[in-house]
């Protein structure tokens, strides 16, 4: 029988070797919390030099077989698809462990593999590796990792904190880079909690507040609901509107983006924006043609009729 078989790991066969499942098993047998699994962890996260203090040999084996073979696996699609697999399988704790050590890495897209992950078993078993990867991940990945943590609720338990003054970094640097991430807008906009959390609050503090509300307006604005929610779509102007007229740069100049990317995606607003422009008023005029270079380019068809 192979090692392994007491742990139902054996129905592992596709682009993991065999000769793993041994190496899988021993460390998947280690006590949670216990010295042996930390200096694992360690030794994934900081190579071979570290978390050998006190390893039995046969574990400094097995751990450095597994991250090497894992990391092979998540740099193809198909090795991808075989690692989300193993991370199901009993065991599949250490997968998670593993990725959690490794958060720091750019050159993997940990994101997609909890997105897959969470629609196999849930998203309670990636929230940790999640966060590790929002604490530590490259912008884009580390983004898109945020919403795994859960919405308003969820980002102010303590737990979290860490995680969360990383998220205003991450909206910060996103704002001075343009970023736009849709798929982060849908599940900012999808639930008034977090959209109070992350916009409407910050909105309505001091300075810093509102360059991070309207810098995170800026990168979700493309993700409004399609339908138009009025509710969605009344309470993100009334959020965005004191924000625009803000006499800072680092706050108005965010959020005339974010209006004109709104634009895109709400024709209503066309006819504002077009008001604007044509406004009397130097301060409106200066936030419609900042708006308008943030046009998606579907939108500058209207300006011809």
């Amino acid at each position: 029988m192979l090692v392994g078989e007491d742990l139902g790991l054996s129905s592992l066969h596709l682009m993991f070797p065999t000769d793993l499942l041994g190496a899988l098993a021993q460390i998947a047998a280690l006590p949670p919390q216990s010295e042996s699994e930390r200096a694992v962890f360690a030794r994934w996260r900081n190579g071979r030099s570290v978390g050998h203090e006190g390893l039995p040999e046969h574990l400094q084996k097995a751990a450095d077989e597994l991250g090497t073979a894992w990391l092979a696996l998540v740099h193809s699609p198909e090795g991808m698809e075989e690692f989300c697999r193993i991370a199901q399988e009993p065991g599949g704790e250490v997968v998670l462990s593993w990725c959690a050590a490794n958060a720091w890495r750019r050159d993997v897209n940990f994101s997609k593999i909890f997105e897959a992950m969470v629609q196999s078993s849930g998203a309670e078993r990636v929230v940790a590796a999640a966060r590790a990867r929002v604490i530590e991940g490259p912008l884009q990945d580390a983004l898109s990792c945020i919403p795994l943590l859960g919405g308003g609720a969820q980002l102010r338990l303590p737990e979290n904190a860490e995680a969360r003054a990383r998220i205003e970094i991450l909206f910060w640097e996103a704002g001075a880079s343009a970023v736009e991430d849709p798929k982060l807008g849908r599940w900012v906009f999808s639930s008034q909690e977090t959209f109070d959390e992350l916009i409407w609050e910050p909105a309505h503090g001091a300075l810093r507040g509102r360059v991070l509300g309207a810098r995170c307006l800026e990168v979700c604005a493309r993700g409004i609901p399609g339908d138009q929610d009025p509710e969605i779509l009344s309470r993100t102007l009334q959020v965005l509107q004191p924000l625009l007229l803000h006499p800072e740069p680092l706050v108005w100049v965010h959020a005339a983006r974010a209006l004109g990317r709104l634009t895109g995606e709400v024709a209503q607003l066309e006819g504002t924006l077009l008001d604007w422009v044509l406004s009397d008023t130097q301060v409106l005029r200066q936030r419609a043609l900042t708006a308008f270079a943030s046009l998606p380019a579907k939108r500058l068809k209207f300006l011809g009729s």
